[in-house]
C-alpha cells in the first residue's frame, strides 16, 4: 500500500511533470499570442503607471492580438470596401484599447470583469 508521501513522490510528481510538458508543447507555438493577453492584467499596470511608457502600454500586444484575431490579410492585398472595413476594424480596436487602457490606469485595483462591466454600462 502506498503512503501519501510515497504517492506524492512517485505518482503525483510524475503526473504533474507530464502535465507541464504537455501544456508547454501545446502552447509553444502560440506563446506570443498567449503572452499578449497579459496586458489585461491590472497588476502589470502599476509597473508602468506614471512613467513615459504609460502612453504606449499594450500597443505591441494589441497589434499582436489584432494580427492573429483581426485583420488577416496584408493591407496591400485588400481593395475597395473590404480594405475600408478592415482599416475601420483596426482603428476601432486601437481606439477601444486606448479607452480601456485609461480605465486600467485609473482603477488598476478592480478586476477585469468589473472594468468590462463599467465599460459596457458607460456605453449605454
Amino acid at each position: 500500500m502506498l503512503s501519501i508521501v510515497s504517492f506524492q513522490k512517485t505518482v503525483a510528481k510524475s503526473f504533474v511533470a507530464q502535465q507541464k510538458e504537455n501544456i508547454s508543447c501545446r502552447f509553444s507555438s502560440s506563446s506570443e499570442i498567449v503572452s499578449a493577453f497579459s496586458i489585461f492584467d491590472p497588476r502589470k499596470v502599476s509597473k508602468v503607471k506614471d512613467t513615459p511608457a504609460m502612453n504606449q502600454y499594450g500597443e505591441q500586444a494589441i497589434a499582436t492580438l489584432l494580427s492573429h484575431y483581426g485583420v488577416t490579410r496584408p493591407a496591400e492585398t485588400l481593395t475597395g470596401e473590404l480594405a475600408n472595413r478592415e482599416a475601420t476594424v483596426t482603428s476601432d480596436v486601437v481606439m477601444e484599447w486606448n479607452t480601456y487602457r485609461q480605465l486600467l490606469f485609473n482603477k488598476p485595483e478592480i478586476s477585469m470583469i468589473a472594468q468590462l462591466q463599467q465599460l459596457v454600462s458607460d456605453d449605454m
